[in-house]
């Protein structure tokens, strides 16, 4: 079991979604969710697994093995009398999913994410963004230089950033959609020079469109933020996703979000959330 495991998705527009109950010696199980409950599936519904366009599988129940760090995305597709449902999962990879083991003892008491505070401001014509700031507490006994590279990614988009000592980003592999990155980094001991026990990292991301693909289709449209006009004016409760991988050790969580649709698109908000 793992950061990586236990993990539930379910689209709130169409219901469907999807459960990792568990990952053993790097084999990752998936298990489809047809409306919301896995023994709900219709007979006539038929599913795609797949992931970076290479197909997974077609049960219900698949398996995924994966070799390297990193998150990857991987979509499911329902398919029933002609109609398809999609539902999107942000999965983690760090070194216990992918059968190896961690280079440092992982002492974290929480593998979520705490969310800190999030505002964004959906449009039909101009630029959307969100920006989000969230704290993950990383395990003890980490230089600074250990940290990097991270991994990180909300609602299906993802970046990988390199640091330097003082948690300057030098590097964002997608900074086409991930404008703005800030980090403070955790507290070190001062006897060791490491990262002491509950030691927290706290990510302030800025995460707007990009070469005319807009957010909604590029990833948050399998969190229910989507155009809703006949919900104008009313607060939608939805989740957004969160992953990273630190250090080798992934985390994942849910960012309690409220989604408001008006006469453009929408607008999403934030309070800040109790440890997990």
């Amino acid at each position: 079991n793992n950061g990586a495991a236990s993990s539930m998705v379910v689209y709130p527009v169409n219901s469907l979604g999807w459960n990792v109950p568990d990952s053993v010696g790097g084999v990752i199980n998936f298990d489809a969710l047809a409306a919301g409950t896995i023994a709900s599936r219709d007979a006539d519904e038929s599913y795609v697994f797949s992931t970076a366009g290479v197909q997974l599988g077609t049960n219900q129940f698949i398996a995924g093995k994966y070799t390297t760090r990193g998150i990857k995305i991987v979509e499911l597709n329902a398919t029933n009398a002609g109609v398809t449902r999609k539902a999107r999962l942000m999965l983690p990879i760090g070194d216990p999913e992918t059968g190896t083991s961690a280079a440092i003892t992982d002492t974290r008491s929480s593998k979520g994410v705490v969310l800190k505070s999030v505002k964004g401001k959906l449009a039909a014509v101009k630029t959307s963004f969100i920006t989000v700031k969230t704290s993950i507490e990383v395990a003890a006994g980490l230089t600074l230089e250990q940290l990097s590279p991270i991994d990180v990614g909300v609602s299906n988009l993802f970046t990988t950033i390199t640091l330097d000592k003082k948690g300057k980003v030098l590097s964002n592999s997608n900074s086409g959609q991930f404008k703005s990155i800030r980090l403070k980094l955790p507290k070190l001991d001062k006897a060791t020079g490491k990262t002491a026990a509950g030691a927290t990292m706290l990510f302030t991301m800025t995460i707007q469109e990009s070469s005319g693909v807009k957010l909604s289709a590029a990833g948050l449209d399998t969190e229910g933020i989507v155009p809703l006009a006949t919900s104008k004016g009313q607060v939608l409760d939805r989740s957004l996703q969160f992953a990273a991988v630190v250090a080798g050790m992934s985390y994942v969580g849910q960012l309690k979000v409220a989604y408001t649709p008006d006469g453009d698109f929408g607008t999403i908000s934030g309070r800040a959330t109790a440890k997990p």
